[in-house]
């Protein structure tokens, strides 16, 4: 449809910014080889028939006129280098082709009010100027953020759920946990990881129990805790562990910590804290590797 030139402005630039944001959102790495080959032939496919900076130019006044959010996403996005700039976010060119474009979004804050598009970049590109790293990128990631980043955070992921647009929903959820643990609101913030640990069989492969996040100290590294064991499958398999430093149970798994023997009320010593898709859960100091 777009070879052909048979849309009008506004429907094109509506419609290439709605396959932008598809190629943004989608979660690449949980495709197989096969899968990604595909997606990235596709996505220079469809890169290679536009001419972004004219198109935003042309049609960006329009859109704005006529009430759309689209142009903001296009103009933000060109600006970002995205997704090429992703690849090296120690480089200081590429951060700061991600800060301008964040920087664009934050002034037109009120333009893209209740813009899914919109704002999952602005998500995005805080994201990776804040804590240089890409969303869910490895294991146990440490993040320097400091408690009114974690709010700032929340903020824009609370701003983003109220419009139900997201392609990524169970993804944002995950962050909406992860932040209300850091501010200290951790009965909250269980309460959301239950509510994803039901969603969790949407997600693929292995990236519902990698263990993606540690519970973190501004500076970035990873908190350490201490708790007694509460309570014992019979089979030995699982736990769950009282922290005292949280005052609340999580999981443990007996076999992490080569405690076959454990027992109700043993201590389980020092350990951190790990997020996955099924939730918190204990993580042995000795895990870790910066």
């Amino acid at each position: 449809m777009l070879a052909g030139d048979i849309l009008d402005q506004r429907t094109r630039s509506e419609a290439v910014t709605n396959v932008l944001y598809a190629f943004q959102t989608a979660e690449s790495a949980d495709f197989d080889a096969r899968q990604q080959e595909r997606f990235h032939s596709r996505r220079l496919e469809f890169a290679s028939r536009l001419d972004m900076k004219a198109m935003i130019e042309d049609a960006f006044a329009t859109l704005v006129a006529q009430g759309s959010k689209a142009g903001y996403y296009l103009r933000a996005l060109h600006m970002s280098g995205l997704p090429d700039t992703a690849k090296a976010l120690t480089d200081d060119g590429n951060l700061a082709q991600l800060q301008r474009a964040l920087r664009y979004l934050e002034e037109h804050r009120k333009d893209i009010s209740g813009d899914g598009r919109c704002l999952d970049l602005l998500f995005d590109l805080w994201w990776m100027v804040e804590t240089k790293t890409r969303l869910f990128a490895t294991e146990r990631v440490v993040l320097p953020l400091k408690e009114v980043q974690w709010r700032h955070c929340l903020e824009i992921l609370l701003e983003l759920e109220a419009t139900g647009q997201s392609h990524r929903p169970i993804f944002l959820a995950f962050l909406h946990g992860l932040a209300l643990f850091h501010i200290g609101h951790v009965s909250q913030s269980l309460e959301v990881f239950r509510d994803v640990e039901h969603e969790s069989d949407k997600v693929h492969g292995r990236r519902r129990i990698i263990r993606s996040y540690l519970t973190s100290t501004p500076t970035g590294h990873p908190q350490k805790f201490h708790g007694d064991v509460h309570w014992l499958a019979s089979s030995g398999a699982r736990g769950e562990v009282y922290v005292e430093e949280i005052r609340h149970k999580i999981l443990f798994l007996p076999q992490d910590f080569r405690r076959p023997d454990i027992a109700f009320g043993d201590t389980l010593g020092e350990f951190h804290i790990a997020f996955n898709f099924l939730g918190p859960i204990a993580d042995p100091v000795g895990y870790y590797r910066p």
